[in-house]
């Protein structure tokens, strides 16, 4: 995973985190929430949310 891509994706709020999983090459959200947490230590929904409201 291009956890960089991912990161900038996530700072867009009005790109869903399904349609980034799928861009940065996950067939299933869950896996890529997954990958997620385990490079960064949070989901991407937390990361998300740290972000936009910070």
């Amino acid at each position: 995973m291009n956890i960089e891509s991912a990161v900038e994706l996530l700072n867009n709020p009005d790109i869903r985190t399904l349609d980034i999983a799928y861009s940065v090459g996950y067939h299933d959200p869950s896996n890529f929430t997954l990958a997620f947490r385990r490079i960064t230590s949070i989901s991407p929904k937390e990361y998300r949310n740290q972000y936009l409201f910070s």
